[in-house]
């Protein structure tokens, strides 16, 4: 009976420090996975969040580009602007000349006609002629110069208000595309160039990645620490002598009762 509790005992030993070995392999890889994880969570977090980087600074690259352009067709079209309101003025100035020729041509035909007509030049109390023909001539003078002014007048502010509002609506476009950098946000990196946060939509992207990589790296890590620690191996080793001692009456008292 006895040599059968041994023999037992053995067996069952036996069985119990190969199952121990199994599962101290077991121990040891997961530990290895639970470190390889970290490597890969750590890879994943890097590679997502320079990607999103990535798209944010080209984002803004291409508005900075459009900011550009707008500046200068802005400055372009006011110097454009300012140019033809001279040239306007200049072409306004010669056909108000030409207005006073052609009057001076009209009222001395219109003079010209009464003196030969044999009719007595007429003057008012001012001294001014008042025939029909030469007044008519006048009156037809001060209209062409009414007009002309009047016109004048109206192109320069129609160039003026057109100018007004191309330079308002290019600095509305600019406003409008500093909103959209300000939305996409700014990378902010550390002295070696790593991605350390930002600002609008990269930031509360950032922010989400970081949280998430935070929570698992850290539950990842506590077990690691754990599993490598002095004192996770000891409680793993003496959940294994256990196991054994265990095994050893388990076989024994299989033995036993077949004696």
């Amino acid at each position: 009976m006895g040599a059968l509790l041994v023999i037992g005992a053995a067996i069952g030993g036996i069985k119990a420090i190969v199952n121990a070995n199994v599962a101290e392999a077991e121990y040891k890889e997961k530990l290895a996975d639970l470190k390889q994880d970290q490597i890969d969570l750590t890879e994943s977090f890097n590679d997502s969040v320079a990607k999103a980087a990535a798209e944010t600074e080209e984002a803004n690259k291409s508005v900075q580009a459009n900011i550009a352009d707008t500046k200068l067709t802005q400055a372009v079209g006011l110097g454009t602007s300012a140019k033809n309101i001279v040239l306007q003025e200049e072409i306004q100035n010669l056909q108000r000349a030409e207005l006073e020729l052609e009057a001076a041509d009209a009222r001395g035909s219109a003079i010209q006609s009464v003196a030969t007509s044999g009719v007595r030049l007429m003057r008012d109390a001012e001294g001014n002629i008042v025939n029909a023909g030469v007044r008519r001539a006048e009156l037809a003078s001060d209209r062409s110069r009414v007009l002309a002014q009047k016109q004048a007048e109206y192109s320069r502010f129609q160039s003026i208000e057109n100018a007004r509002a191309n330079y308002l609506q290019s600095s509305l476009n600019l406003a409008a595309y500093q909103r959209e950098i300000a939305y996409n946000g700014t990378v902010l990196r550390d002295a070696e160039g790593n991605i350390i946060g930002g600002t609008g939509k990269f930031g509360r992207t950032y922010g989400t990645y970081k949280l998430n990589y935070d929570q698992q790296y850290n539950r990842n890590q506590k077990e690691i620490d754990y599993m490598d620690s002095d004192e996770g191996w000891k409680d793993f080793r003496s959940a294994q002598l256990i196991n054994i001692f265990a095994g050893m009456v388990g076989g024994a008292v299989s033995m036993g009762s077949l004696g």
